[in-house]
């Protein structure tokens, strides 16, 4: 399985769940917010993080969410709610 975790760099939180995904043979991936992009157009359409289109994890799991303008908590919120009706498990 793979899996997304949106959190702090350095958390206790993500050390935690990367390991328990691991003894489980599962691999995640720790992602920042702000490293969230979205795109659309004729080539490409989706949410990437890190070079990772998001729709490919199985799983993404939000730990944390760092405070922000109106704009920027609406984004994050609308991804995430994009990716859930990609059919990944959030």
């Amino acid at each position: 399985m793979k899996i997304a975790i949106l959190a702090k760099p350095q958390s206790w939180y993500y050390r935690d769940l990367s390991r328990a995904a691991a003894e489980r043979g599962h691999r995640c991936w720790r992602i920042d917010f702000p490293q969230l992009v979205a795109s659309l157009g004729a080539s490409r359409t989706g949410l990437t993080a890190v070079d990772e289109e998001l729709s490919s994890f199985d799983a993404v799991i939000v730990r944390t969410m760092p405070p922000g303008s109106l704009e920027q908590v609406v984004f994050r919120m609308d991804a995430l709610w994009r990716l859930e009706a990609d059919g990944v498990c959030v």
